[in-house]
């Protein structure tokens, strides 16, 4: 009598699932149904059904650094890392215009040595200028090089000392709740003899 039941159990809900599954076929297959709400309904349970069991991800230092960034983005130390990038930039602009005046100076000599040397006569004259010329292109590459690697130093030492002003801050938010002051002054690329001449480029100090 027990399997008797079990048996009529069994028959019954294969009878209810099938009648189910035939009025979804229907409502799917008369357009009664939006067939991209329901895959998105499907999605969204199976991503809920297997984030119960997958293991949490662990952010990385980058997304720390964005998470970190956006709270102290959006707290009362926002105006102090502003005034932080401002100063960054303003040290990089400042060596920018630096370079160019070495380079800007660089020419103007080639143009001078140019010109006095056209004044000049003697069959070695065009040889000389030539000569000039190519010494002048080679010296100008070598200390433009020499700057942009003093401003790229300049750059990574700004980021580094950025992000750790923003981490510093989140985690005095985070465990007291206020902020802190910068830790260190805006840097500025230490270049105390311009290049262009017979003086070479300092790159900037690492603190």
């Amino acid at each position: 009598l027990l399997k008797e039941l079990q048996k009529f159990i069994e028959q019954e809900r294969n009878k209810d699932f099938l009648k189910l599954y035939s009025e979804a076929l229907d409502e799917l297959t008369d357009g009664s149904v939006d067939v991209n709400e329901l895959c998105n309904h499907l999605d969204q349970a199976y991503r809920k059904h297997v984030s119960t069991y997958a293991e949490p991800s662990i952010p990385d230092d980058d997304e720390l650094f964005g998470q970190a960034y956006h709270h102290v983005v959006h707290s009362a130390d926002a105006e102090e890392l502003m005034r932080l990038e401002q100063s960054f930039a303003l040290a990089v602009s400042t060596e920018v215009d630096k370079k160019n005046a070495v380079l800007k100076r660089m020419d103007e000599e080639l143009i001078k040595n140019t010109e006095i040397g056209l004044q000049k006569l003697g069959p070695d004259i065009p040889q000389t200028i030539t000569q000039m010329q190519g010494t002048h292109i080679r010296n100008r590459e070598l200390v433009e090089s020499q700057w942009n690697s003093c401003i790229s130093e300049l750059k990574r030492i700004q980021r580094r000392e950025l992000r750790a002003f923003v981490m510093s801050i989140e985690e005095r938010r985070s465990s007291s709740g206020t902020g802190c002051e910068p830790t260190t002054q805006p840097l500025i690329c230490p270049v105390t003899d311009l290049p262009g001449t017979k003086r070479r480029i300092k790159t900037p100090k690492r603190t």
